[in-house]
């Protein structure tokens, strides 16, 4: 095993060899915070004040609004589920498994991002910033049996267990050197400040040197220490030494909380993904954040200069005189304010001008203006900053200019999605080392990841950062309609392009309510029948009394015996429909008059008419 100087040798070379990063990261945070002084030979001046512009801050919050609201589809190939089936990947088994995964693994990543509530934020803040993102994939299960092995109490492991089995770190750039190969990244130096007492609640047992000297006083527990934990794939170390930055650091001060031990994991517990190039060889020239070129030009600077010049120059000569006054007693001239646009009383032998005048140096405020466009222009465009159309804009147009805009911002969307992806390998591949599944709900049934099933070699998944706004899904509605009716897409291929994880289960969703609906549908129709038979039961009954009725009244008149109603007679339009030729009187059957004598008139259902006569 590896001694500890050498883990202390190559600590110190990572941090010499980031020193002029560290410098640019720097200048980030201070414009991005608004931290800035005027130099001295102009701040000692007593009517210099100093101007600060806003717009390198609002460059940034203006990528974070825009991206931070973004969610993250996950698409794992059905390649990734082989081991644990005996199919094909384009084999309908294959498709539901990776789906599932896809549920378990998203519930978990928002159930890390529910641990700090700007979680989705700052990934997109480190990636804007630093064109870098670093964190530290946490395996809860993994945590406390570590902690137990070593007899120490897990119970606050176990308590964050309640927010899932992972915790995702995100470290500030600036404290993490990483050094990569061709290949990948190969090794991992933390140096995080932190208090003695941080340090002592996070490690327990094994920072019990700094405990002790906590105890005996002869460090505060507040006192600022640095802890630098190294990692790569042979071996591991953590120690910490005093101080406030990595930047002076004395290597012979130190507590060792891990002695230098083999990593036993196949991969690093860390996620570290950049942008900018490679083609530069310095650490500095190899990245380029959203404001590189603010940077690189000085143009905050200079314009926090000229902007507080100009200002400056305003209040100094806001008080200057306007007037000038000639004669014997200039005392004698009174001008009085308090008369709406002033009066001056002039006595005879004076004379009162007004002066002149001075505007302000238009070469100063062109030169502000100029320069606040230059880091608008070099940032991110104004409509994503103000969101506001120009007058008589139509909404098209609009649109279009917003979604131009939010392409400047495309390579930091796409090193988001990188580290998303990262962070997923990573909850595969502890899944697979620890032997622990993976759970996750979706709607109401819950789906589990065997660590059996997983093979590292075999992940294969993606990410993509995709909008949810309504304007969005209208269009990706439109673009599914025409895949379906014009380039005869299958459902479950324009379901994915809409951003359903589970296409096969909301098919399923949808044959379920279909059979659904159709059951409600037959069970409605039978209540329906059933009610109407009824209804015409009562009906046909009704108008065979209103028959039998005027048939008595009839044989009382002719004399000829009552004849028992068929039923259907004299049930009106409805009861007539069906009775074939028994209302036929040419084929020997009931005339309709007769039949339905409820809608015959006066005379055809007494048989004779008002003046008594027999009606033929």
């Amino acid at each position: 095993m590896k001694e500890m100087q050498w883990f202390l040798d190559r600590a110190d070379e990572l941090i010499s060899r980031d020193s002029g990063l560290r410098d640019m990261q720097s200048a980030m945070d201070r414009m991005a915070r608004l931290e800035y002084n005027l130099p001295p030979s102009l701040q000692n001046l007593e009517w210099m004040r100093t101007v600060r512009t806003t717009a390198p801050a609002d460059a940034i919050d203006a990528g974070i609004k825009v991206l931070s609201g973004l969610d993250e589809r996950l698409k794992i190939d059905p390649v990734s589920v082989l081991k644990g089936l005996n199919v094909q990947p384009n084999s309908e088994a294959a498709k539901m498994k990776a789906n599932e995964w896809e549920t378990a693994l998203k519930w978990q990543m928002d159930l890390a991002a529910r641990r700090r509530g700007v979680f989705r934020d700052d990934i997109i803040r480190s990636a804007l910033m630093y064109d870098e993102i670093v964190g530290q994939v946490v395996h809860l299960p993994s945590q406390i049996k570590s902690v137990e092995a070593l007899g120490g109490n897990a119970q606050r492991y176990k308590s964050a267990m309640r927010h899932g089995q992972f915790a995702v770190l995100l470290r500030n750039p600036q404290t993490v050197h990483v050094r990569y190969s061709d290949l990948m990244a190969e090794a991992v130096l933390s140096a995080v400040v932190m208090e003695a007492q941080a340090i002592v609640d996070f490690w327990g047992d094994k920072a019990r040197g700094i405990a002790k000297q906590i105890k005996d006083e002869e460090i505060a527990p507040d006192e600022s220490l640095i802890l630098f934990d190294y990692s790569d794939f042979d071996s591991r170390a953590v120690w910490a030494c005093p101080g406030e930055d990595d930047t002076s650091v004395d290597w012979d001060k130190r507590w060792v909380i891990m002695d230098p031990e083999e990593n036993k994991l196949p991969f690093l517990p860390w996620v570290s993904v950049i942008g900018g190039t490679n083609l530069a060889s310095a650490p500095e020239n190899q990245r380029f954040p959203l404001l590189y070129k603010v940077y690189a030009a000085e143009t905050w600077l200079t314009a926090n200069i000229t902007g507080s010049l100009t200002m400056s120059q305003a209040i100094a000569t806001a008080a200057q005189p306007q007037l000038t006054v000639e004669g014997a007693n200039t005392q004698a001239v009174e001008v009085d304010y308090t008369v709406p646009g002033g009066r001056i009383d002039v006595p005879p032998g004076h004379k009162v001008a007004q002066l002149t005048q001075q505007p302000l140096n238009p070469a100063l405020r062109e030169a502000y203006d100029r320069f606040v466009s230059d880091m608008a222009r070099s940032t991110v465009p104004s409509v994503l900053i103000s969101a506001e159309s120009m007058p008589g804009e139509a909404f098209s147009g609009y649109n279009l200019r917003v979604q131009q805009a939010i392409g400047s911002l495309l390579r930091y969307k796409k090193l988001g999605e990188r580290f998303y992806e990262s962070v997923y390998r990573q909850f595969l591949y502890w899944c697979e080392k620890s032997g622990d599944n993976i759970g996750g709900y979706g709607g109401e049934k819950y789906y589990e990841i065997d660590s059996e099933d997983i093979d590292p070699d075999e992940i294969y998944l993606t990410v993509e950062l995709t909008p949810d706004v309504p304007l969005d899904r209208m269009q990706k509605i439109n673009s599914a309609v025409m895949m379906s009716r014009e380039l005869k897409y299958p459902a479950a291929k324009i379901l994915e392009e809409l951003g359903e994880t589970d296409p096969q289960k909301a098919m399923d969703n949808w044959a379920k309510e279909q059979f659904y609906l159709a059951e409600v549908a037959g069970r409605a129709q039978l209540i329906q029948a059933e009610y109407q038979a009824q209804a015409q039961s009562v009906i046909a009954q009704a108008q065979m009394a209103v028959q039998m009725q005027a048939q008595a009244a009839m044989q009382q008149q002719t004399g000829q015996p009552m004849q028992q109603p068929t039923p259907g007679q004299g049930m009106g339009m409805e009861g007539l429909q069906g009775m074939g030729q028994g209302m036929n009187p040419e084929m020997m059957g009931t005339p309709p008059a007769q039949a339905g004598p409820a809608l015959n008139v006066r005379e055809q259902q007494m048989g004779q008419t008002r003046m008594g006569e027999e009606v033929i």
